[in-house]
């Protein structure tokens, strides 16, 4: 079978004061099999897409968006492939999930994300839009500079119901993504006394607890950052985390100088009166 929509309105999506509005044309194609499975595929859209707030200056055009699924339900497994979504042409993210043993006593969840990019100073340019920010994430914002953040691939498998019981302990242990970091800038604040850092590359993973940092490159000022190697088990949370770092700096200390004052005062070294 088939089913088209068109014109459809989209209403009711809200959330912290946020609301979506706009129309949603949709087309499916569908087989129901003798076994009972179901497959097939679905193309939706989102066109005249429109945030409204009263957080927001005026509604904010988000432009067209489609999305692509293809699905396959069986008695033994809930699964959504070939996901794609898009702006206009622009793929901003691929994915598949399944749910397996949906009717047994244990099921499990699987989630694979891929081909998502962040632009740091778009980011920072719509939510800096929205009123009544708490001041903290205001300031941290405004100390935020250019760059991209890609996230090359992201995998979850768990059970469910630990998924929705304890969400964030579930995906720490269960959750293996792998991304990179290019050319990002931030200000530091100034009670540290350091300079700007700008053009800040890095290579990240984490697998299952384990966070890996390689080829980490950076500038600060006159000094540079390069050949950061680090690593930290987070399988426990982030208090009292096992790491180990390697790295190679090229410093300007003149220029240094200050934070590394504060540093020594900070923690009280003895004779810190003698650095020049």
């Amino acid at each position: 079978g088939q089913l088209w929509t068109w014109d459809v309105p989209l209403e009711g999506v809200e959330a912290e004061g946020f609301a979506l509005a706009g129309t949603l044309p949709g087309h499916l194609k569908f087989a129901l099999h003798d076994d009972g499975s179901f497959t097939g595929a679905t193309d939706l859209g989102a066109q005249k897409l429109l945030l409204k707030s009263a957080r927001l200056a005026a509604p904010e055009d988000l432009g067209e968006y489609s999305l692509h699924a293809g699905f396959d339900i069986t008695d033994g497994k809930y699964a959504i492939t070939q996901i794609v979504l898009r702006r206009v042409n622009l793929a901003l993210l691929s994915a598949e999930t399944e749910l397996v043993g949906p009717q047994s006593e244990k099921p499990e969840l699987g989630i694979h994300l891929g081909g998502i990019h962040f632009d740091a100073a778009a980011v920072k340019q719509r939510l800096l839009a929205v009123r009544q920010l708490p001041a903290d994430v205001v300031e941290m914002l405004k100390r935020l500079g250019p760059g991209k953040v890609t996230v090359g691939d992201a995998t979850l498998s768990a059970a469910l119901d630990a998924i929705e019981t304890s969400p964030l302990d579930t995906i720490r242990k269960n959750l293996v993504v792998s991304a990179t970091v290019q050319n990002l800038g931030f200000i530091i604040p100034a009670e540290t006394k350091l300079p700007p850092v700008e053009n800040l590359s890095a290579q990240l993973r984490y697998s299952k607890g384990l966070l890996t940092v390689s080829q980490g490159t950076a500038k600060f000022g006159s000094s540079a950052v390069h050949d950061l190697v680090a690593s930290a088990n987070l399988g426990n949370g982030l208090e009292g985390a096992d790491y180990k770092a390697s790295v190679g700096v090229s410093a300007d200390l003149g220029e240094l100088y200050p934070a590394i004052a504060r540093s020594l005062e900070l923690y009280q070294v003895k004779n810190r009166d003698l650095l020049e």
